[in-house]
């Protein structure tokens, strides 16, 4: 949508007030929209998993929206951003601390870029938070040995960054199945598919499929 539509839709429509931007540069559409529309936008939000987190903050974004795989990790980078208040001219200032952060994400938000959904689930799973990868067609993207490997990687350095980690209590409550159902089932319960021993037969398959 062109910027003047998208200004005109903020002066003209009351109930358009904020905005996902992730048109190429979001940067300079940030800039161009803020100065267009003046107060009639209350605020506008980067996307593209916070790859450009760090020049939209500097031009006015008000929030990002991050992959859910480390959300914990680009809020961190968030809140590190936020402490910087804003310069002379009014500019949001972008920490040192928050590019540190930035730094040690950028791994895995390039890591989305390549496998896209797959890589959502594929980090969840290494995390603990959810039991498999499968994938439905037309999302899977194929994802072999070393994928797997570089996910361990990053996730290794990006641990200080990381609030919850597999491990966590996260039971499903007692009885919650009735009698006779069956027993609790805790992070830790669930056999990881990807153990080193298995990871050579995940080179010829795709994600989800069942190691030999």
């Amino acid at each position: 949508i062109p910027n003047g539509v998208m200004i005109r839709l903020l002066k003209e429509v009351p109930s358009i007030q904020y905005l996902k931007e992730e048109s190429m540069p979001p940067g300079h559409v940030i800039t161009a929209l803020l100065k267009g529309a003046g107060d009639a936008c209350k605020g506008i939000m980067g996307g593209v998993g916070g790859r450009y987190i760090l020049d939209e903050y500097r031009r006015g974004s008000c929030g990002t929206m991050p992959g859910c795989q480390i959300t914990d990790a680009a809020v961190g980078v968030w809140d590190a951003l936020e402490r910087g208040g804003t310069d002379d001219q009014g500019n949001q200032i972008v920490t040192e601390e928050a590019r540190d952060m930035y730094q040690a994400i950028l791994p895995a938000i390039t890591f989305e870029s390549l496998y896209d959904a797959a890589a959502y689930k594929a980090i969840l799973h290494r995390r603990g938070v959810l039991a498999g990868t499968t994938m439905r067609i037309p999302a899977r993207r194929f994802m072999d040995a070393l994928a797997f490997v570089q996910i361990d990687i990053f996730l290794d350095r990006l641990s200080p960054l990381l609030s919850w980690k597999k491990g966590q209590a996260r039971e499903r409550s007692e009885g919650a199945n009735g009698p006779g159902g069956p027993p609790n089932v805790t992070l830790n319960s669930i056999q990881d598919p990807l153990e080193p021993a298995q990871r050579v037969a995940l080179a010829t398959n795709s994600v989800g499929a069942a190691p030999a």
